[in-house]
């Protein structure tokens, strides 16, 4: 009989603690917005790519307009890379459309240039992202 009643009693004080039913939360990011960086190179292609000062312009009525040096900082191999600009209008949104990824192939030591132009005469700020091409 005492069996059965601290039985169910260790049972009673299980269901009792139940976790948070609440989802996990995402971290901060240690990044603030304004120090991130314009030109992003993703999935370990950081140590082969290398960048020139960008040139920005914006005449009085066009749109921002970008062009990113660029150069395969390798030995002998060329990179097949994919790049898209990313423009921001003053509060830091994304304009709509985004840009699709462009195929590049940067051969060795050549620099070239990724250029695009926004969209949207409301661009103030742009990001360049790089990755291997997929």
């Amino acid at each position: 009989m005492r069996i059965g009643w601290l039985a169910s009693l260790g049972l009673g004080v299980i269901g009792g603690c139940r976790t948070s039913t609440l989802p996990p939360a995402a971290q901060g990011d240690e990044v603030a917005l304004a120090n991130y960086p314009r030109v992003v190179v993703l999935d370990g292609l950081q140590p082969f790519i290398a960048i020139s000062e960008p040139s920005v312009t914006r005449g009085s009525d066009q749109p921002l307009r970008v062009s990113v040096p660029v150069r395969a900082v390798t030995q002998h191999e060329e990179l097949n890379v994919q790049y898209r600009f990313l423009f921001f209008d003053e509060h830091g949104r994304v304009l709509e459309p985004e840009m699709v990824w462009r195929y590049e192939r940067l051969p060795s030591k050549a620099q070239r240039f990724f250029d695009a132009g926004a969209m949207d005469q409301r661009a103030v700020d742009w990001r360049l992202e790089i990755r291997p091409a997929r």
